[in-house]
Protein backbone atom coordinates (compact mmCIF):
# COMPACT_ATOMS: atom_id res chain seq x y z
CA UNK A 1 0.00 0.00 0.00
CA UNK A 2 1.30 3.30 -1.22
CA UNK A 3 2.28 5.94 2.16
CA UNK A 4 1.65 9.47 -0.45
CA UNK A 5 -2.21 9.68 0.29
CA UNK A 6 -0.82 9.39 4.30
CA UNK A 7 2.07 12.57 3.90
CA UNK A 8 -0.32 14.28 1.33
CA UNK A 9 -2.84 14.38 4.50
CA UNK A 10 -0.44 14.60 7.05
CA UNK A 11 1.15 17.99 5.69
CA UNK A 12 -2.06 19.91 5.72
CA UNK A 13 -2.43 18.65 9.38
CA UNK A 14 0.92 19.73 10.23
CA UNK A 15 0.50 23.31 8.67
CA UNK A 16 -2.86 23.50 10.39
CA UNK A 17 -1.28 23.55 13.74
CA UNK A 18 1.90 25.90 12.69
CA UNK A 19 0.66 29.87 13.56
CA UNK A 20 -0.66 31.56 11.02
CA UNK A 21 2.04 34.08 11.16
CA UNK A 22 6.23 34.11 12.16
CA UNK A 23 8.03 36.36 14.11
CA UNK A 24 11.24 36.20 12.95
CA UNK A 25 12.49 39.81 14.11
CA UNK A 26 12.13 42.07 16.88
CA UNK A 27 9.33 43.83 18.15
CA UNK A 28 8.32 47.77 17.99
CA UNK A 29 10.66 49.37 20.73
CA UNK A 30 9.08 50.81 23.71
CA UNK A 31 10.52 54.03 24.75
CA UNK A 32 7.23 54.66 26.92
CA UNK A 33 3.98 53.57 28.08
CA UNK A 34 1.88 56.02 26.32
CA UNK A 35 3.10 57.33 23.15
CA UNK A 36 5.42 55.04 20.53
CA UNK A 37 5.02 57.04 17.66
CA UNK A 38 7.88 55.03 15.33
CA UNK A 39 6.24 56.30 12.17
CA UNK A 40 6.85 60.02 13.30
CA UNK A 41 3.05 60.57 11.96
CA UNK A 42 1.99 62.82 15.70
CA UNK A 43 2.70 66.21 15.90
CA UNK A 44 4.38 67.16 19.43
CA UNK A 45 1.51 69.27 20.84
CA UNK A 46 -0.68 66.36 19.77
CA UNK A 47 1.28 63.84 21.34
CA UNK A 48 1.54 65.44 24.73
CA UNK A 49 -2.04 65.63 24.92
CA UNK A 50 -2.11 62.40 24.35
CA UNK A 51 -0.01 61.05 27.41
CA UNK A 52 -1.74 63.22 29.32
CA UNK A 53 -4.93 61.73 28.31
CA UNK A 54 -4.14 58.32 28.82
CA UNK A 55 -1.66 59.11 31.87
CA UNK A 56 -4.54 60.61 33.89
CA UNK A 57 -6.38 57.61 32.64
CA UNK A 58 -4.18 55.05 34.45
CA UNK A 59 -4.41 57.05 37.16
CA UNK A 60 -8.19 57.49 37.86
CA UNK A 61 -9.37 54.45 36.92
CA UNK A 62 -6.44 51.92 36.29
CA UNK A 63 -6.66 51.20 32.75
CA UNK A 64 -3.33 51.18 30.78
CA UNK A 65 -4.09 52.07 27.14
CA UNK A 66 -1.24 52.91 24.67
CA UNK A 67 -0.51 54.22 21.27
CA UNK A 68 1.50 52.53 18.77
CA UNK A 69 2.83 53.68 15.35
CA UNK A 70 4.78 51.90 12.97
CA UNK A 71 5.31 51.54 9.23
CA UNK A 72 4.84 48.45 8.09
CA UNK A 73 4.61 45.16 10.36
CA UNK A 74 7.02 43.34 7.54
CA UNK A 75 9.90 45.63 9.24
CA UNK A 76 9.86 43.64 12.01
CA UNK A 77 9.78 40.31 10.56
CA UNK A 78 6.34 39.68 11.06
CA UNK A 79 3.95 38.02 8.23
CA UNK A 80 0.25 37.50 8.19
CA UNK A 81 -2.67 38.99 9.43
CA UNK A 82 -2.53 42.67 10.79
CA UNK A 83 -4.59 41.34 13.63
CA UNK A 84 -2.18 38.45 14.46
CA UNK A 85 0.70 41.24 14.55
CA UNK A 86 -1.63 43.62 17.59
CA UNK A 87 -2.23 40.40 19.29
CA UNK A 88 1.07 39.14 19.89
CA UNK A 89 2.51 42.87 20.89
CA UNK A 90 -0.47 43.39 22.84
CA UNK A 91 0.97 39.89 24.88
CA UNK A 92 4.17 40.87 24.31
CA UNK A 93 4.18 43.95 26.49
CA UNK A 94 1.66 42.92 28.68
CA UNK A 95 -0.70 45.80 28.68
CA UNK A 96 -3.30 46.05 30.91
CA UNK A 97 -4.00 44.76 34.97
CA UNK A 98 -2.59 41.12 34.64
CA UNK A 99 -6.28 40.44 36.96
CA UNK A 100 -8.52 42.80 35.60
CA UNK A 101 -7.18 42.27 31.60
CA UNK A 102 -8.54 46.10 30.75
CA UNK A 103 -5.68 47.42 29.03
CA UNK A 104 -5.98 49.05 25.33
CA UNK A 105 -3.56 49.15 22.29
CA UNK A 106 -4.03 51.51 19.65
CA UNK A 107 -1.75 50.21 16.73
CA UNK A 108 -1.36 52.38 13.51
CA UNK A 109 0.79 50.66 10.50
CA UNK A 110 1.22 53.86 8.44
CA UNK A 111 2.28 52.54 5.16
CA UNK A 112 0.20 49.04 5.36
CA UNK A 113 -2.43 51.65 5.74
CA UNK A 114 -4.34 49.60 8.63
CA UNK A 115 -4.99 50.11 12.29
CA UNK A 116 -6.18 48.06 15.18
CA UNK A 117 -7.73 48.89 18.25
CA UNK A 118 -7.39 45.75 20.52
CA UNK A 119 -8.68 45.45 23.79
CA UNK A 120 -7.94 42.93 26.60
CA UNK A 121 -9.53 39.59 27.34
CA UNK A 122 -11.14 41.33 30.06
CA UNK A 123 -13.92 43.20 28.09
CA UNK A 124 -17.09 41.35 27.00
CA UNK A 125 -17.39 40.46 22.99
CA UNK A 126 -20.20 43.04 22.88
CA UNK A 127 -17.42 45.64 23.38
CA UNK A 128 -16.11 44.56 19.88
CA UNK A 129 -18.87 46.59 18.76
CA UNK A 130 -18.18 49.47 19.98
CA UNK A 131 -14.47 49.57 19.14
CA UNK A 132 -15.89 49.06 15.87
CA UNK A 133 -18.20 52.00 15.85
CA UNK A 134 -14.69 54.07 17.16
CA UNK A 135 -12.38 52.75 14.02
CA UNK A 136 -15.08 53.80 11.87
CA UNK A 137 -16.34 56.68 13.30
CA UNK A 138 -13.22 58.67 14.75
CA UNK A 139 -9.66 57.33 13.47
CA UNK A 140 -10.74 56.29 9.58
CA UNK A 141 -12.33 59.50 8.22
CA UNK A 142 -9.18 61.72 9.15
CA UNK A 143 -6.67 58.60 8.21
CA UNK A 144 -8.53 59.06 4.49
CA UNK A 145 -7.59 62.79 4.57
CA UNK A 146 -4.32 62.07 5.17
CA UNK A 147 -4.80 63.39 8.62
CA UNK A 148 -3.40 60.86 10.74
CA UNK A 149 -2.29 63.21 14.18
CA UNK A 150 -5.57 64.12 14.44
CA UNK A 151 -6.75 60.83 13.62
CA UNK A 152 -4.81 59.42 16.36
CA UNK A 153 -5.96 61.89 18.76
CA UNK A 154 -9.49 62.06 17.84
CA UNK A 155 -9.85 58.16 17.78
CA UNK A 156 -7.80 57.36 20.86
CA UNK A 157 -10.57 60.23 23.47
CA UNK A 158 -13.16 58.40 21.77
CA UNK A 159 -11.87 54.97 22.45
CA UNK A 160 -11.06 56.66 26.13
CA UNK A 161 -14.58 58.25 26.63
CA UNK A 162 -16.62 55.54 25.17
CA UNK A 163 -14.85 51.95 25.77
CA UNK A 164 -12.74 52.49 28.88
CA UNK A 165 -13.82 54.80 30.98
CA UNK A 166 -17.66 53.21 30.74
CA UNK A 167 -15.93 49.44 31.08
CA UNK A 168 -13.73 50.66 34.75
CA UNK A 169 -16.84 52.14 35.96
CA UNK A 170 -18.90 48.96 35.33
CA UNK A 171 -21.21 50.11 32.73
CA UNK A 172 -22.40 47.91 29.61
CA UNK A 173 -21.07 48.12 25.92
CA UNK A 174 -22.41 51.76 24.39
CA UNK A 175 -23.60 53.57 27.20
CA UNK A 176 -20.57 56.12 26.81
CA UNK A 177 -18.92 57.89 29.78
CA UNK A 178 -21.98 60.32 30.05
CA UNK A 179 -23.59 60.75 33.38
CA UNK A 180 -27.23 60.99 31.96
CA UNK A 181 -29.40 64.32 31.85
CA UNK A 182 -28.54 67.64 30.01
CA UNK A 183 -24.79 67.78 29.12
CA UNK A 184 -23.95 64.09 29.66
CA UNK A 185 -21.70 64.28 26.46
CA UNK A 186 -20.55 67.46 27.49
CA UNK A 187 -19.02 66.82 30.68
CA UNK A 188 -16.18 64.47 29.82
CA UNK A 189 -14.48 66.61 27.34
CA UNK A 190 -14.90 69.52 29.95
CA UNK A 191 -12.95 67.55 33.04
CA UNK A 192 -10.27 66.62 30.09
CA UNK A 193 -10.19 70.71 28.95
CA UNK A 194 -9.47 71.28 32.78
CA UNK A 195 -7.21 68.66 33.14
CA UNK A 196 -5.14 69.50 30.22
CA UNK A 197 -4.46 72.96 31.47
CA UNK A 198 -3.58 72.21 34.92
CA UNK A 199 -0.98 70.17 32.62
CA UNK A 200 0.26 72.62 30.70
CA UNK A 201 -0.17 75.25 33.84
CA UNK A 202 2.08 72.76 35.87
CA UNK A 203 4.64 72.33 33.25
CA UNK A 204 4.99 76.33 32.59
CA UNK A 205 5.91 76.50 35.94
CA UNK A 206 8.39 73.79 35.48
CA UNK A 207 10.06 75.12 32.70
CA UNK A 208 9.77 78.57 34.38
CA UNK A 209 11.44 77.54 37.65
CA UNK A 210 14.21 75.68 35.17
CA UNK A 211 14.60 78.98 33.65
CA UNK A 212 15.43 80.90 36.78
CA UNK A 213 17.82 78.83 37.73
CA UNK A 214 21.46 80.23 37.58
CA UNK A 215 23.96 77.84 35.89
CA UNK A 216 26.63 76.15 38.00
CA UNK A 217 28.96 77.47 35.97
CA UNK A 218 28.56 81.14 34.77
CA UNK A 219 25.65 81.69 36.62
CA UNK A 220 23.70 83.10 34.27
CA UNK A 221 19.78 81.82 34.01
CA UNK A 222 17.85 80.12 31.51
CA UNK A 223 18.55 76.45 31.84
CA UNK A 224 17.31 73.82 29.58
CA UNK A 225 16.36 70.52 29.64
CA UNK A 226 15.90 67.87 26.86
CA UNK A 227 15.71 63.90 27.53
CA UNK A 228 16.62 61.36 25.01
CA UNK A 229 16.91 57.48 24.69
CA UNK A 230 20.03 55.35 25.13
CA UNK A 231 18.74 52.08 24.76
CA UNK A 232 15.02 51.44 24.27
CA UNK A 233 13.81 49.09 26.84
CA UNK A 234 12.69 45.19 25.42
CA UNK A 235 10.47 42.32 26.69
CA UNK A 236 13.94 40.72 29.07
CA UNK A 237 15.67 44.40 29.69
CA UNK A 238 15.45 47.83 31.18
CA UNK A 239 16.14 50.74 28.46
CA UNK A 240 18.01 53.25 29.53
CA UNK A 241 17.67 57.33 28.90
CA UNK A 242 19.79 60.70 29.44
CA UNK A 243 18.48 63.70 30.87
CA UNK A 244 20.41 66.57 29.43
CA UNK A 245 20.14 69.89 31.61
CA UNK A 246 22.47 72.97 29.21
CA UNK A 247 23.42 76.17 29.78
CA UNK A 248 22.54 78.70 26.59
CA UNK A 249 25.44 81.48 28.05
CA UNK A 250 28.34 78.94 28.06
CA UNK A 251 27.48 75.63 26.95
CA UNK A 252 28.00 73.96 29.84
CA UNK A 253 26.12 70.60 29.89
CA UNK A 254 25.57 68.46 32.89
CA UNK A 255 23.55 64.69 32.48
CA UNK A 256 22.35 62.40 33.95
CA UNK A 257 20.69 58.84 33.29
CA UNK A 258 17.38 57.20 34.03
CA UNK A 259 15.43 53.89 33.58
CA UNK A 260 13.34 52.94 31.13
CA UNK A 261 11.38 50.26 32.17
CA UNK A 262 10.36 47.02 30.66
CA UNK A 263 7.01 46.05 29.63
CA UNK A 264 5.66 43.96 31.78
CA UNK A 265 8.01 44.63 34.75
CA UNK A 266 7.79 47.18 37.77
CA UNK A 267 8.76 50.67 38.26
CA UNK A 268 5.90 51.58 36.24
CA UNK A 269 6.14 48.98 33.39
CA UNK A 270 2.94 47.51 31.88
CA UNK A 271 0.95 45.00 34.51
CA UNK A 272 1.27 42.25 32.44
CA UNK A 273 -2.31 41.95 30.99
CA UNK A 274 -3.52 40.09 27.78
CA UNK A 275 -5.66 39.71 24.81
CA UNK A 276 -7.64 37.19 23.10
CA UNK A 277 -7.69 38.96 19.76
CA UNK A 278 -11.35 41.24 20.85
CA UNK A 279 -11.24 44.99 19.40
CA UNK A 280 -11.72 45.89 15.65
CA UNK A 281 -9.55 47.25 12.64
CA UNK A 282 -9.98 49.15 10.09
CA UNK A 283 -7.76 50.09 6.78
CA UNK A 284 -8.26 53.26 4.02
Amino acid sequence: MSRRPALILTVPLMLAQTPAFAQTGTWPALDDLYVNDHAAIIEAAAEDRLRAALAALRAETGVEMTVVTIARRSDYGYLGLFEDFATDLFNTWGVGDAVRNDGILVLVAHRDREMRLELGAGYARDWDRVARDVVEDSFLPLFRQDRYSEGIETGTMAAIARIARPHAAGKPPGSGSGTGGWGAGLLPPLLFAVFLVAIAFRRRLGDLGLRVRRCPGCGHRGLHQSREVIRPATGTEVGEGRQITSCPACGRRDTKTYPISRPGGSSGGFGGGKSSGGGASGRW
